[in-house]
């Protein structure tokens, strides 16, 4: 492609606009849900009777330790940690083809000193919902370089008024990522969504009514300057 093609089409953005990686709406009520553990209602145990044996203190101090571990996966870590897998001590007495059988117990242990002794004695588990591979419904990159080469394809020109050097591309009036949008569907499946993120996060382009704008700031500007003279 020529220089004169650069300069007259639409490029990618030298410096885009990322979208943030915290402070978003998801991340906020992700921290919320990860700090927000309450105790539960007192189970009545009589055998092990935890909730006498636990005080409120503790129980509070407990929670607000737990509640402060950064990460779901510190949190599961330490669940795993507290939690023992015991043999079955009495089965029942109904054939095995008749009863439900149990295949192990487990019990978790509460911590009520205050010194902790971490042992390496197995691997982390790590959460790893979302992070599959197996996902259907995934952005494939074939298909963002043809929503990519579709954006490109629209001739722009950078603005006449800008009274400093922009990497800002603008369209006809006529044009909207509506507009643009319906005709790649034309031999394309992909949600609007998905299109007009791209457009917003990968491209500086804007419509011939910022070209509008920018006239009559201009034209303001010099007759401020003309009247003041």
């Amino acid at each position: 492609m020529s220089s004169q093609d650069d300069k007259d089409g639409v490029n990618l953005k030298q410096s885009t606009k990322k979208r943030k990686l915290y402070g978003r709406m998801s991340d906020v009520n992700k921290k919320i849900r990860l700090q927000s553990h309450e105790t539960g209602r007192n189970c009545n145990c009589k055998r092990y009777k935890c909730f006498q044996v636990v005080n409120e203190e503790h129980r509070a101090r407990i929670l607000k330790d737990f509640n402060v571990l950064p990460s779901k996966d510190e949190q599961n870590l330490y669940l795993c940690g507290s939690i023992s897998l015991l043999e079955i001590q009495r089965r029942p007495r109904k054939k095995e083809s008749e009863s439900k059988l149990n295949t192990a117990n487990y019990a978790y242990r509460v911590r009520l000193v205050d010194e902790m002794q971490h042992l390496d004695a197995s691997k982390t588990p790590i959460d790893m919902r979302g992070k599959h591979s197996t996902r259907p419904k995934k952005l494939s990159s074939a298909l963002k370089t043809k929503v990519m080469d579709h954006i490109r394809s629209f001739r722009g020109r950078k603005s006449h008024y800008s009274l400093h050097d922009s990497s800002n591309i603008y369209l006809p009036e006529e044009l909207n990522v509506k507009k643009m949008y319906d005709m790649f569907l034309d031999k394309n499946q992909l949600s609007y969504e998905t299109y007009r993120s791209i457009f917003v996060n990968h491209f500086n382009i804007g419509f011939d009514i910022q070209e509008v704008i920018h006239a009559v700031q201009v034209m303001n500007f010099w007759l401020r300057q003309k009247l003041s003279n």
